[in-house]
């Protein structure tokens, strides 16, 4: 699974009390927030304040998995599979260099979460 998210994927944790009207998140972020939570919504997909998002390079979202969902065994696995055949993504090395969630903690304190997008290739 971690290979498969670092070798196609930009993993992207947020925070959604940042989000929130008084959260630190500047405003295009946002709005960006808004924009995926919302076209997920218009499209009856999966969405919530818990969900598994997956935003192609364009920046609209396509996919969604509600937490309790993708963690079942598989089901995560077989919708990232199904994401990199539909957008015939190539593989490539992570855009960051992965760490440890206590690393990333440590490189992140006080700042607020971002958005990022596998570059097209």
């Amino acid at each position: 699974m971690i290979k498969l998210l670092n070798a196609y994927f930009v993993p992207v944790y947020v925070s959604n009390e940042e989000y929130r009207n008084d959260g630190a998140a500047p405003p295009e972020e946002r709005k960006v927030y808004t924009q995926i939570y919302h076209e997920a919504n218009q499209q009856k997909r999966h969405n919530g304040t818990v969900c598994v998002y997956l935003v192609a390079p364009d920046g609209k979202g396509f996919d969604s998995l509600i937490v309790s969902d993708a963690a079942q065994p598989g089901r995560l696995q077989k919708m990232l599979e199904a994401a990199v055949d539909r957008l015939k993504t190539k593989e490539g090395k992570p855009v960051i260099k992965p760490s440890t969630a206590a690393q990333g903690r440590q490189k992140r304190a006080g700042a607020a979460p971002g958005l990022a997008l596998r570059p097209p290739r």
